[in-house]
């Protein structure tokens, strides 16, 4: 569960925020005592149903829960010493983050609503990005040969296509047009973004993320350039193959061209083809609910 926030996180990462000018420390601490709400996490937060929480926080609290768990293991989390003012603990700083990553709000607004300074919020969010991403290939991996060899009899216990091990596809993340070559970013229906490349298993969990290039690239471009492309000889084992949409052309396995002409192994192919391929639209689905 906690790889779907890595992964909107690791994308969210590549964005520029002017913002970050105000950052000055490592370990957020309690600001001054300008005008702020007061008590929000420790009197009005617990106090959430869980939809109410899934609605504030776009996570499930469970999920929430287990990604706490994680971020509470970490010593980067516990500073030898402080000064006189108080660490803001790993449960505040993890609810600012969900805050930042699932909304629109600015800074201000969020430094507000939390009751810290300005600078402490985007060192909360600077912390839990650092350890997410150095927690990314205990969730996000590359199957080893055994785990093929599994994941292959999983997808052909679905329909009886052979020696299929994974999927991929890609998607977008909108952003605010950069200031610098913004029509490169702008994607084919017409908004500015940036692509997200994901394969995942059968299971929807995914195996690897490639992100920062502008919303413009092609799928099968987007591949080329990522790190995938250069080991794909290997990465399958010689033995396996990934499942892609019509988009890519060379590699993965892709359905035939619907011409009208299509002979009945070919349309039966596309068929079980198209049941497969679905689990990474089904992961993407996941990953974007609100």
């Amino acid at each position: 569960m906690a790889e779907k926030l890595a992964t909107a996180v690791i994308a969210e990462m590549f964005l520029e925020d002017s913002d970050d000018e105000e950052s000055t420390d490592n370990i957020p601490l309690l600001g001054d005592d300008k005008s702020r709400i007061r008590g929000y996490t420790e009197d009005v937060v617990p106090f959430y149903t869980v939809d109410s929480f899934r609605r504030m926080f776009r996570i499930d609290i469970e999920t929430y829960k287990i990604l706490l768990g994680y971020m509470e293991g970490c010593p980067s989390f516990y500073p030898a010493g402080h000064g006189r003012r108080e660490p803001i603990s790993i449960y505040r700083q993890l609810l600012v983050t969900l805050w930042y990553v699932g909304g629109t709000d600015s800074i201000t607004k969020i430094a507000d609503r939390f009751g810290m300074s300005e600078s402490s919020v985007i060192s909360c969010r600077n912390n839990i990005f650092s350890e997410l991403i150095n927690m990314t290939d205990s969730f996000i991996r590359w199957p080893s040969i055994q785990e093929m060899a599994d994941e292959s009899q999983e997808f052909e216990r679905r329909n009886g296509f052979p020696n299929i091990i994974e999927a991929v596809d890609g998607t977008h993340i909108e952003i605010k047009a950069p200031t610098s070559h913004p029509q490169s970013y702008v994607n084919r229906k017409g908004y500015h973004s940036i692509q997200l490349q994901c394969v995942c298993r059968c299971n929807m969990a995914f195996s690897h993320v490639f992100t920062g290039y502008p919303g413009s690239f092609h799928d099968a471009r987007l591949l080329k350039n990522s790190d995938l492309w250069g080991d794909r000889l290997t990465k399958c084992n010689m033995v396996h193959h990934i499942l892609g949409d019509g988009a890519y052309k060379k590699w993965v396995l892709t359905p035939y061209c619907d011409n009208g002409h299509l002979d009945l192994h070919q349309k039966k192919y596309n068929h079980l083809h198209s049941s497969n391929r679905v689990i990474i639209e089904r992961a993407f689905a996941i990953l974007q609910i609100s």
